[in-house]
């Protein structure tokens, strides 16, 4: 069995797991980047907007799909690296936009 992702605290630098199973003494991915421990210390210091989001919602990334598209991008593969996305992550935001009824999608 492999082994979990893992990636340093955007705060303490310790490595964490990039998943919900965690051996036991180990440090879990709560979101910004930030290990579970870290997360808590932030929020309570109120300085939460000092980390970033790792993932834009919907609504961002295809205002910025739709304002690609109308400077002429169209190949899925420039669209998804101007986005900072893997062509397979933009595939599944625009299926999902579909599904949902979003016009912003294209068929």
């Amino acid at each position: 069995m492999g082994t979990a992702a893992q990636r340093p605290c955007a705060r303490c630098k310790r490595s964490m797991a990039m998943t919900r199973n965690v051996a036991r003494g180990g440090r879990a991915h709560k979101s910004r980047g930030l290990c579970a421990g870290c997360y808590v210390v932030v929020l309570r210091h109120g300085e939460l907007e000092l980390y970033p989001r790792l993932r834009r919602n919907r609504d961002e990334v295809l205002h910025e799909f739709q304002h690609l598209r109308e400077q002429g991008i169209r190949s899925h593969r420039d669209l998804a690296s101007a986005l900072r996305m893997t062509e397979g992550a933009l595939y599944n935001m625009l299926r999902r936009a579909r599904l949902a009824g979003d016009p912003r999608a294209p068929d």
